[in-house]
């Protein structure tokens, strides 16, 4: 059975953002736990979605996380092909993992021109919040998969760089 949809308030389009600076490896904040993002409240919440996403276009990224700009807090926006909008994670978990863990090239945009390969496996289950506050669930797998892994990592302070 194919996972709900998102709340469409969560795809609603998020105002103009502000291109902030990304955090450059190994800035001390990419380390941190992050704490949950949920109690920033729906006006804050959207407000850091949206310049999530202008500093995401801005670097020409797939997926970026509030502390690579700075925020230590759980939130992770993720561009995908075909749909209208980011898919915006608030508090994102990863529920499954399916098959055999692969190693395979990243970059990330706070290690300009690094490149490391981390173990990860290609099919997961995650679960997260929207901005209006509904639990969802998906499943993802392939490139997808391993972009949330990594959000998710760096959300835990685990840094693809090793620093």
């Amino acid at each position: 059975m194919p996972a709900p949809e998102t709340d469409p308030a969560s795809r609603a389009p998020l105002g103009r953002g502000t291109v902030r600076p990304l955090l450059i490896c190994p800035d001390p904040v990419l380390r941190r736990i992050c704490e949950p993002a949920g109690y920033l409240g729906p006006d804050a919440l959207r407000a850091l979605a949206a310049d999530l996403l202008a500093t995401l276009l801005a670097a020409g990224g797939l997926a970026i996380s509030a502390p690579q700009i700075g925020v230590p807090r759980r939130l992770v926006l993720l561009l995908e092909a075909g749909e209208e909008g980011p898919l915006v994670l608030c508090d994102p978990e990863l529920l499954a993992v399916r098959g055999a863990p692969v190693a395979r090239a990243e970059q990330c945009l706070c290690w300009p021109g690094g490149e490391a390969a981390p173990v990860r496996v290609e099919d997961v289950s995650i679960g997260w919040y929207d901005a209006a506050g509904i639990h969802c669930r998906r499943d993802m797998a392939g490139a997808q998969a391993r972009l949330v892994q990594q959000q998710i990592d760096i959300l835990g302070g685990r840094f693809i760089g090793g620093f």
